[in-house]
């Protein structure tokens, strides 16, 4: 959910914006791998603030140019393991994770109601604290990168 406000000018307008933002991934491993590791199911949760500006750039005919650039503060995030999952004796841990921060890019060319472009997202997660797994054993979720990125075709009505 974000908010901003349009500065509209001849050739080029200028949209600054700020939210709130939310990021869920789920993924199940459960089984085994050809490794002979043993898999389970995670939850990942970010709470974020993202920050940005989308400039457009009217190059004439109707069509503009709009590259977004955006800095996504974060604020919290918790990692759930369903370690249980794996039958060895371990305690399904909830670890909290303080310390991060995002980035996102798009670059989007647009015509009427139609837009093609590109686009990237990138995370850099911190160590998350320790918490107890079972027998006798702590884990925390290990620092982490993600990077993400594709193409969009978009109508818009």
């Amino acid at each position: 959910m974000v908010a901003g406000r349009d500065f509209v000018g001849k050739s080029v307008s200028l949209s600054p914006f700020l939210g709130l933002g939310y990021r869920y991934l789920y993924n199940d491993s459960r089984g085994y791998t050809s490794t002979g590791a043993i898999g389970y199911r995670r939850e990942s949760n970010y709470l974020y603030a993202p920050i940005g500006l989308t400039m457009r750039i009217h190059l004439g005919s109707r069509w503009v140019l709009a590259p977004t650039g955006e800095a996504d503060v974060f604020i919290r995030g918790t990692q759930v393991s369903k370690l249980s999952d794996t039958d060895l004796g371990y305690i399904d841990v909830t670890n909290e994770q303080k310390k991060g921060r995002g980035h996102r890019a798009s670059l989007v060319l647009e015509k009427d109601h139609w837009a093609f472009g590109a686009w990237m997202h990138y995370w850099d997660i911190k160590d998350s604290d320790v918490q107890p797994i079972g027998l006798g054993m702590a884990g925390l979720e290990p620092a982490n990168w993600t990077r993400e990125s594709g193409i969009e075709f978009r109508y818009r009505f």
